[in-house]
C-alpha cells in the first residue's frame, strides 16, 4: 500500500490499491492463511533486517544516529521496540520512536489487508460502503480541522483509496462477464 502521490491520482494509477483486491479475490480465495503468509514474507524480512541494521547503528553510533535521526537514541523503551517489531502500532498519528520512519506505511498496509479481507474486497456494496466511510473520514478531517497527521497517516486515511481499488475490480470484473456473454452471444449468431 501506499497514499496516492501527485503523479498516481492525475494519472489514474490505482494499480496497487487494485492490485490487492485482484490478490484476496482471484489468488487467494480469500483464503486469509495463504494470503497472510505471502503478505509477512514479501513484507516483513527486509523490514525485520532494516531494524536489525538501525539498532545497530543506534548502538554503535548514538551521536552521529541523533543527528541523522532525532528519534534514534539508545534511551528508548522496550515497548518502543515491541511497537516497532509487531508493526501495527506505528500507524498511530503520533509517533514517538521508529526503526524506520516509513513504518508507518507497513502499519497502514497490514490494517487494510485486514479490512479488504473482512469486507470491503468481497461485494461491490461492502467495496462502496468502504469508500463512503473513507470519504466520510477525509471530510471529517477537513472539516473539523484535523492535523495532516491525521488525514495521512492514519489506517482510516487509506480506507478510501483501497475501497475505491475494489469497486475498480468489480467494474472490471463486471465489464469482463458481459464482454464474455457478448462474445458467446455474437458466436452463436454466426
Amino acid at each position: 500500500f501506499k497514499q496516492k502521490t501527485a503523479y498516481e491520482i492525475p494519472k489514474r494509477d490505482w494499480s496497487s490499491d487494485v492490485c490487492s483486491s485482484d490478490l484476496l479475490n482471484e489468488v487467494y480465495k480469500f483464503d486469509p492463511g495463504r494470503f497472510a503468509l505471502n503478505r509477512m514474507l514479501r513484507l516483513l524480512p527486509l523490514y525485520y533486517l532494516v531494524c536489525a541494521a538501525t539498532y545497530l547503528v543506534i548502538i554503535e553510533f548514538p551521536r552521529r544516529a541523533f543527528f541523522f535521526m532525532p528519534r534514534w537514541t539508545p534511551d528508548h523503551e522496550w515497548l518502543e521496540i515491541v511497537q516497532n517489531l509487531v508493526i501495527l502500532p506505528l500507524g498511530s498519528a503520533t509517533p514517538t520512536f521508529r526503526f524506520s520512519e516509513p513504518a508507518w506505511s507497513l502499519s497502514v498496509e497490514l490494517t487494510l489487508y485486514v479490512l479488504l479481507w473482512l469486507g470491503i474486497s468481497r461485494t461491490p456494496r461492502l467495496a462502496l460502503t468502504g469508500f463512503a466511510a473513507g470519504a466520510a473520514y477525509h471530510v471529517f478531517c477537513l472539516v473539523d480541522g484535523a492535523p495532516f497527521n491525521m488525514r495521512y497517516f492514519a489506517p482510516a486515511s487509506a480506507i478510501m483509496s483501497f475501497s475505491l481499488g475494489a469497486l475498480i475490480y468489480f467494474h472490471r470484473e463486471k465489464a469482463a462477464r458481459l464482454d464474455r456473454k457478448s462474445t458467446r452471444l455474437n458466436s452463436s449468431h454466426v
